[in-house]
């Protein structure tokens, strides 16, 4: 499943199910600073304030899509669409058709057979 996460840009829906769950409980976790650094993931991971965790507690929530509406899963589902289009536009205006070779290094383990 970790490798889906890491290196599948579309993930089958058991892992958009994971995934979904574990942002909803860091959401639920990180109400306050005190309840994040009172919880066993604020042991090990400290936000300096309350801002910084509104902000990462606003990209655990945008991974809480099986919460929306119909409606509201439309509109999000158009919305990465085409933040994932103007991505690509992007890239092929600052780099071309050019292939990006940096995931290779990470494949590098498996050709040591």
């Amino acid at each position: 499943v970790l490798w889906k996460i890491y290196y599948h840009i579309f993930i089958d829906i058991k892992t958009q199910k994971l995934i979904h769950a574990q942002a909803k409980k860091l959401f639920g976790i990180s109400e306050s600073l005190e309840t994040w650094n009172g919880s066993s993931y604020g042991r090990t991971l400290r936000f300096c304030d309350q801002e910084t965790l509104e902000q990462v507690k606003n990209v655990w929530k945008s991974f809480c899509v099986f919460d929306l509406k119909e409606d509201e899963k439309k509109i999000y589902e158009r919305r990465c669409r085409t933040n994932f289009e103007k991505a690509q536009k992007m890239k092929i205006k600052m780099i071309g058709d050019s292939f990006i070779s940096t995931g290779l290094r990470s494949c590098a383990p498996f050709g040591l057979k």
